[in-house]
């Protein structure tokens, strides 16, 4: 059963799209920022678990889609497996689901492993460059 949706005047939720619900299951919401929400869901076809980020404002979506699609199989960047996106409504970006982020993954290190090694740090920031480098060649 979904979960009830979170309390908006809009009537356009991702909750009540017919197009999105009919393809996936709603699970819970994961986090939100002044332009998008963003849920985990599982893809009805194959179980997969992905992340919707419903995105509020329209620039704002359409740079996102226009980058992802830029980046489509770059290394170290997410991956953008579809969208929905129709007049009136907010786009739902379909993103490859990462169960965690940098954040939590250096706040447990410090916590419980007593930080990262010099490595582990250097192969981290080696992927946030390859990532850019992409984005840059791709002019995004």
């Amino acid at each position: 059963m979904d979960p009830a949706p979170p309390s908006t005047t809009k009537s356009w939720s991702i909750h009540t799209r017919r197009e999105i619900t009919s393809k996936y299951e709603i699970q819970n919401r994961i986090g939100s920022g002044a332009y998008s929400d963003v849920y985990k869901a599982r893809r009805l076809s194959d179980d997969l678990t992905v992340a919707l980020k419903e995105v509020h404002d329209y620039q704002s979506a359409f740079r996102e889609i226009d980058a992802l699609q830029t980046l489509q199989h770059s290394p170290n960047v997410v991956e953008l497996h579809e969208y929905f996106w129709s007049e009136d409504e907010d786009a739902v970006l379909v993103l490859e689901y990462l169960p965690t982020d940098l954040a939590s993954v250096i706040r447990t290190a410090k916590k419980e492993w007593n930080g990262l090694s010099v490595g582990e740090i250097k192969r981290w920031i080696i992927q946030i460059l390859l990532a850019l480098i992409s984005a840059r060649q791709g002019s995004v």
